[in-house]
């Protein structure tokens, strides 16, 4: 079925935003991966605990062991641990007091017992100790990890259409067909049921309901030949004058070629090309300029995903000749007429027996039943 549906606000918001914060995320990994790759003080501090368990591999002493490992988290050597200034150095490096304290007593019987003042270290609990540095930020440690979500994209299977309504609509009964087809768009939401629900309004010399009909399967099907070749031959029929020309109107032509989701993927495709191009390679002159040919596109499109197509007033099809009022009243004067199939906008709501319309510079109130919403 080809079936459409509004977007969510949260998925405009993130095909625009996310290929830059994406790339933003990418630039800092990169950087940070190159500053630790440089930062040999740094990767002593992050490999201190393997060099601790190296260590006591070898069989070296317990307290040799925790020497080199606090030298290591402190970028200083081994031998500057073994000092009383121990616990102020602990400090200034972001330890916390209790630690700090519990690392200066462990280091001072480790050095007492090496000159027979006591038992010595054992390695069970310099380990411990170790272990619980390990969870303590102090030093040149830590790092920060990155997540890339991956966007998952699935299509749906076709299913056939209703066979009694084909069946009625080659046997030249249109009417039924119309009917059936309606009730079959109604169970499927397959907007290819509306293209020949205005085949058959076509049929019926109902051309006004036919362009409403393949104006609303358009929004489905916006680059269908067929359905493009149908509308142009209403809109002859019905006399009506060609669509206005000039560069908002390719434009907005250009949009309406695409579906809702595919303005989404060409906008966060643009915008992933312009963040790698502009953010990667801004030292390389063709790069840049690739990065700022992206971005025209991409900004253009989160404009009018973002702002302009929701603020766009929804368009209607006249269903018949339209006199517009300046008040939702039969009794009042008209101000302004327009010819059954031209496409007006709605300025009110549609729920009530008159609704508000604007057609050309015109602005008024016509019965609601008159108009046929395109959506």
């Amino acid at each position: 079925p080809v079936r459409w549906s509004e977007p969510p606000r949260w998925l405009a918001w993130l095909a625009v935003f996310a290929p830059w914060g994406a790339a933003l995320l990418a630039l800092g990994f990169v950087r940070r991966h190159r500053r630790r790759r440089a930062d040999v003080t740094g990767q002593r501090a992050r490999g201190a605990r393997r060099a601790f368990e190296a260590a006591l591999r070898r069989g070296d002493d317990a307290l040799d062991a925790f020497a080199g490992y606090l030298g290591d988290r402190l970028a200083v050597p081994p031998a500057a641990v073994l000092s009383p200034e121990l616990r102020q150095r602990l400090l200034a490096a972001g330890l916390d007091e209790a630690a700090a304290a519990d690392v200066e007593q462990l280091v001072e019987r480790g050095t007492a017992a090496r000159y027979g003042g006591g038992g010595r270290l054992t390695v069970d609990e310099v380990r411990t100790m170790v272990q619980r540095l390990e969870g303590a930020k102090f030093g040149a440690g830590g790092w920060l990890p990155l997540l890339l979500l991956p966007l998952l994209w699935s299509a749906a299977p076709l299913p056939a259409q209703q066979e009694s309504a084909v069946a009625a609509y080659r046997n030249g009964d249109y009417a039924a067909a119309e009917a059936g087809f309606a009730a079959a768009y109604e169970a499927t939401g397959d907007r290819r049921l509306l293209r020949a629900r205005g085949n058959c309004f076509y049929r019926l010399g109902d051309l006004a309901r036919a362009r409403w009909a393949y104006e609303c399967a358009r929004i489905g099907l916006p680059r269908d030949a067929e359905l493009a070749a149908n509308l142009r031959v209403v809109r002859r029929r019905l006399e009506l004058p060609e669509p206005a020309l000039g560069f908002g109107a390719e434009m907005q032509a250009l949009l309406e070629r695409m579906t809702a989701m595919e303005r989404l993927l060409a906008c966060s495709a643009a915008s992933a090309i312009a963040a790698a191009c502009l953010l990667f390679g801004w030292r390389r002159l063709p790069v840049r300029w690739l990065g700022f040919a992206a971005l025209v596109p991409g900004a253009w499109l989160a404009i009018a995903i973002l702002w302009w197509l929701p603020s766009r007033p929804p368009k209607a099809v006249a269903l018949q000749p339209l006199a517009l009022r300046a008040e939702p009243r039969d009794d009042l004067a008209v101000i302004a007429r327009v010819r059954a199939g031209a496409l007006v906008e709605i300025r009110g709501g549609a729920a009530a027996e008159h609704v508000r319309v604007a057609a050309g510079d015109h602005v008024g109130y016509v019965p609601a039943e008159a108009v046929g919403i395109v959506r």
